[in-house]
Order: structure tokens, then C-alpha cells, then sequence
């Protein structure tokens, strides 16, 4: 599947596109509305729950670490804090970036589900009480035996990530970003132990010829294998 120029993707594109542009009046009152529905709080000192699978470590970010002892009253007080809400089933509805300053508007990740695999993330600049500003529009949705992500900002720069699957596992993930041009979409495999994952390997070699490694579990992993 050709992911820079395929007419399904290009076709979904446009959706989420025309999605984010009859929300725009809407979303703050999503927002607060998806706030007021959350039951419980976990804490993060980075990204933890992403939208989409192994999303940090493709992108060569690191994952973050629970943080315990935070109370809900003091989440936006603590600079860089993550908080992620979820509702009475445990099901994520959103997460949030405390700011240095929350009159600058806080980071925020609106999911809203279509069923109990597919859904939208909405990822949003939310200022309380005042307005909010769609940053971009996200879909993570199953193509046929395959899965896909993708988003498109306001300014129309897309990405996508295919995920490939054997026997129930990622294999590969097929990856490409409107902003590369004519630069070919990226390719991982996905390496794994006795159904662990140890890591994520670049389909092409390095010029000295050793592997392309994007992502290792440092427990599991042997760079000889």
C-alpha cells in the first residue's frame, strides 16, 4: 500500500479535514463538556497513554512515568505534568499538558470514540472559560486486516502510520508525513522475544551497515540476534 499517494488515505484526509473546520465553533463546548464526564485522573511526567500504539517510541520519544501523590486540584499548577481523564469504565477521554502559564491556554487531547475500536483525537489549545483553538484532527480507525492513524492540521499537513499485523502482533509500521515532500515513507519492523517487544528496527540499514535501531527494550534486547 503506496501510503504517500493512496486514494483511501487521500479520501480521509478531506474528512478530517471538513471535520476540523465544522468543529471549530463547537469544540470549546466539547471540551468542557468531556471534563465534566471524567470519573478519574492518572498522572504522568510525560506522555503515557498515546492515541495510537508505541506512538513515543516511533517517534523517538521517551515515555513517561506515573506520578503518585498529585492531588486533582493541583494537576494544572505543576508545570510539564501530564494528567490523562478517564471515564467510569477506564476508557481515556483525555489528556492535559500543565502550562508554565494557563493563561497561555492548556495542551489538550479530546478522544471521542465511534465504537470500541475506532475513534478521533481532537488535540486542542483550551483556555478555561474563555475559547478554544483546534490544533489538528486525528483518526485511528482498522483498514482491512491492517490499522491506520492518521491526522491533518489546520494548514492541511497530514501523517499517517499503517500498522501491520501477524498472529495478533504489530509487525510493521509503514509511516509518512506531508511536510517530507518526495522523501520515501518510512518502514519499521517490529522485533519480538517470547511475545515481548524488543525493539523497533528501520527497514533500510545504516551507511556503516548495522541495523536501524529506533527503539530498543534495553531488558530483552541483543544487538548480535
Amino acid at each position: 500500500m503506496d501510503i504517500k499517494n493512496d486514494i483511501y488515505i487521500m479520501k480521509m484526509n478531506d474528512k478530517l479535514y471538513q471535520r476540523l473546520i465544522q468543529s471549530e465553533h463547537i469544540i470549546h463546548a466539547k471540551v468542557e463538556s468531556v471534563l465534566g464526564q471524567i470519573s478519574s485522573w492518572k498522572y504522568a511526567t510525560n506522555e503515557l497513554y498515546v492515541p495510537a500504539p508505541y506512538q513515543n517510541e516511533l517517534a523517538g520519544l521517551p515515555s513517561g512515568r506515573i506520578r503518585k501523590n498529585v492531588e486533582e486540584k493541583d494537576r494544572l499548577k505543576i508545570a510539564g505534568l501530564y494528567s490523562f481523564g478517564f471515564d467510569a469504565e477506564g476508557k481515556i477521554l483525555c489528556s492535559q499538558e500543565a502550562p508554565e502559564n494557563i493563561e497561555n491556554g492548556i495542551i489538550t487531547d479530546i478522544y471521542e470514540y465511534d465504537d470500541a475500536f475506532s475513534y478521533h483525537v481532537y488535540h486542542v489549545k483550551y483556555i478555561p472559560n474563555q475559547y478554544t483553538i483546534i490544533i489538528s484532527i486525528s483518526y485511528f480507525y482498522s483498514y482491512h486486516e491492517m490499522s491506520i492513524f492518521q491526522g491533518i492540521n489546520a494548514y492541511k499537513d497530514w501523517s499517517v502510520y499503517l500498522y501491520e499485523y501477524d498472529k495478533g502482533r504489530i509487525s510493521k509500521v509503514h509511516s509518512y508525513a506531508s511536510r517530507w515532500g518526495d522523501r520515501a515513507a518510512e518502514e519499521y519492523n517490529f522485533v519480538y522475544d517470547n511475545n515481548i517487544l524488543c525493539a523497533i528496527v528501520g527497514e533500510k540499514r545504516l551507511k556503516n551497515g548495522e541495523l536501524d535501531i529506533h527503539w530498543k527494550n534495553k531488558k530483552v534486547y541483543n544487538k548480535e540476534s
